[in-house]
């Protein structure tokens, strides 16, 4: 079944969007979002600035810290193609099946 939807990809990705719209429906169903917005409500938006800047700057770090890394066995990157890397491997982290998954994208593209 797979190889055929494999051969619409329309058909899979229409799928795929489906599915995901069914999951946030859910959520949104099931969620208490009074409560959920009064909770958010009572945060400053000084603190949300705030944390949002040290999520930022944590992932700078880890880029920069990754770069120098990188760089020591001698692959000579810049800033932007580690960021890029780095990024890249982050994303597939949150978004691959497994914890290897980021790590081989940040690789493969480095």
């Amino acid at each position: 079944m797979i190889a055929k939807l494999k051969a619409r990809p329309w058909l899979w990705m229409t799928l795929r969007v489906c599915s995901s719209l069914a999951v946030v429906a859910l959520l949104l169903y099931f969620l208490p979002l009074g409560q959920l917005r009064d909770a958010l409500g009572r945060i400053p938006p000084v603190l949300w600035a705030a944390v949002l800047c040290g999520y930022l700057l944590a992932n700078v770090v880890g880029m920069v810290k990754w770069r120098i890394m990188v760089n020591l066995a001698g692959a000579d990157l810049s800033y932007r193609q580690a960021a890029r890397c780095y990024f890249g491997g982050m994303f597939g982290t949150v978004f691959l099946p497994s914890v290897v998954g980021g790590g081989v994208v940040r690789l493969s593209l480095a």
